[in-house]
C-alpha cells in the first residue's frame, strides 16, 4: 500500500469519527415522538457517562478530607 492510500484510509476513519461524534451530539439526551399512520411512537435516547463523577462518591457516602488549613479558613 502506498502513503497515498494509508493517508487516505486515514482520513477517512477520521471523516467517520467525526460524523459519528455529530451525531451522537445530535440525538444525545432528546426525545422524538411520531404519529404515523394513528400509532403514536415515542423514542428517547439517553446515553450517560461512564466515569463515576462527584455526585456518585456523595451518594455513597465517600468524600475527600478537607485539609487542615482549609478548615482553618472555612472556620
Amino acid at each position: 500500500m502506498d502513503p497515498y492510500a494509508s493517508g487516505g484510509v486515514g482520513a477517512a476513519i477520521v471523516i467517520a469519527f467525526g460524523v459519528a461524534y455529530r451525531v451522537y451530539v445530535a440525538l444525545n439526551h432528546k426525545r422524538s415522538k411520531c404519529n404515523l399512520c394513528g400509532k403514536k411512537l415515542e423514542i428517547s435516547l439517553d446515553i450517560d457517562e461512564t466515569t463515576p463523577s462527584n455526585r456518585v462518591n456523595a451518594e455513597t457516602g465517600q468524600s475527600k478530607e478537607i485539609p487542615e488549613s482549609k478548615k482553618e479558613v472555612e472556620g
